[in-house]
């Protein structure tokens, strides 16, 4: 009696352990998630207000205001290679959840697809 109630006690705590570990598991996952939805999201904004700097069409009316706006973009070029590294942590994120092959690898997946 008292060794088939251990026993049954041994298997309910191992269930519990079992559904923790999933439990923690799920948590991490939805972690990442919202992680890389707000590391994307950011680097997005960043990348659209790039652009608007990118597509200008002002080449200067001088030859000073010529080498102002060389600078210019030679910071522009310094800012959008320090960033570099914001897209890698981005690509990581989506990389470590999509093969993680949770809930969230078909939405990772759709939008590293519209990004390429």
């Amino acid at each position: 009696m008292i060794y088939s109630l251990q026993d049954n006690l041994q298997d309910e705590l191992n269930n519990l352990k079992r559904l923790a570990a999933e439990r923690t598991k799920h948590l991490e996952q939805s972690k990442w998630m919202h992680a890389y939805i707000r590391e994307s999201g950011d680097f997005e904004e960043w990348i659209n207000e790039q652009m608007q700097t990118a597509s200008s069409e002002e080449y200067g009316q001088d030859y000073e205001h010529l080498l102002i706006l060389r600078n210019k973009f030679d910071e522009f070029r310094r800012q959008v290679e320090s960033n570099q590294e914001r897209f890698n942590r981005c690509e990581k994120m989506a990389r470590w959840l999509v093969d993680d092959k949770g809930p969230y690898t078909k939405q990772v997946g759709r939008v590293t697809q519209l990004l390429k």
